[in-house]
């Protein structure tokens, strides 16, 4: 059995009366679905077609980088590019929204587990309150019956076919979450799965994924595949990993459409005992006890292991 969304695929060249709900599953895995459906199939090949791009300090446009367990919310004035890599199991979502002449808003998130509900609704509320003055005014202006919704575009990328599964959870769990806004903000945003390339869609046939890193253009709103160079992940960078590491299970909010700088909430962390241990292992070792996903980790993933985890015993 199959149960009707809100969530519609992207309408491409017809009209927004000719768009798709799309259906998912009452049970079973909502990627596999999926896979069943040719707009969503052609649009993840589209995307997994080419390479990543590369953003490095040469890199002429102005970027802010997500980490893991952050979200962050910009306007085409403040940046050009949010981007965040470095998933295996982890999947990163990103939300576009417009209401006729009102400036777009995008967001960028990294989650690496399905505990994060609140935040997740809370990205899409920021969409509606940045839109809803206008959105009120539209109404007004109209009348009671007008169909101009904000259009918020989804774009899920992450996880793979790994053993244990942890990427099909958060697939299922994330979709089927926006299932649930979608339907509970009907009346004010129309929701357009416009990139998915979720698990089974983003494995390459041998239990890895293919897209580990997620950029969006806010002037334009073109989602690609990217890698960054670490020279572009700070600022803070170090102190921000450390987070990951601390428990906490809320999503950390680094920019807003209003911000004039990057924002770290205070965080508390403890020493994880045996620690100077962790540091002497070697990698194969060090990979089983660190990473949900440790036979497809990129190079350099123990090394950034290490540089946090000397952080936490030195600061």
């Amino acid at each position: 059995s199959y149960n009707k969304t809100e969530i519609y695929l992207a309408a491409d060249d017809f009209g927004d009366d000719q768009a798709q709900p799309i259906y998912f599953p009452l049970s079973g895995r909502v990627d596999e679905y999926l896979k069943h459906i040719p707009e969503i199939v052609e649009g993840c090949d589209q995307l997994l077609a080419n390479g990543p791009v590369i953003l490095d300090e040469n890199s002429s446009e102005r970027i802010l980088y997500v980490g893991q367990g952050e979200v962050a919310h910009a306007l085409p004035q403040q940046c050009d590019i949010l981007v965040t890599d470095k998933a295996t199991t982890c999947h990163m979502l990103a939300l576009r929204s417009e209401l006729q002449d009102n400036l777009p808003l995008t967001s960028l998130t990294h989650i690496d587990d399905t505990t994060y509900e609140s935040c997740i609704r809370s990205m899409v509320y920021e969409h509606l309150a940045h839109h809803q003055d206008r959105f009120q005014e539209e109404k007004k202006e109209e009348n009671e019956f007008s169909n101009d919704l904000i259009n918020l575009q989804l774009h899920v990328v992450g996880g793979f076919e790994d053993i244990e599964g942890s990427s099909s959870k958060i697939s299922n769990w994330l979709l089927r979450l926006l299932a649930e806004l979608a339907e509970d903000f009907k009346d004010s945003i129309k929701m357009t799965l416009e990139t998915c390339a979720i698990s089974s869609l983003n494995d390459n046939g041998y239990q890895s994924p293919v897209a580990r890193g997620l950029a969006i253009d806010l002037r334009t709103g073109e989602a690609f595949l990217a890698k960054v160079n670490q020279a572009v992940t700070g600022p803070a960078s170090q102190l921000r990993a450390v987070r990951v590491w601390s428990g906490m299970k809320s999503l950390n909010i680094i920019h807003t459409s209003s911000s004039q700088g990057l924002r770290l909430e205070a965080f508390s962390y403890a020493p994880i005992a045996e620690m100077e241990q962790l540091l002497q292992l070697p990698d194969h070792i060090l990979l089983q006890f660190t990473s949900t996903s440790p036979d497809v980790e990129e190079d350099g993933f123990c090394d950034a292991v290490r540089s946090t985890l000397q952080f936490m015993i030195e600061v």
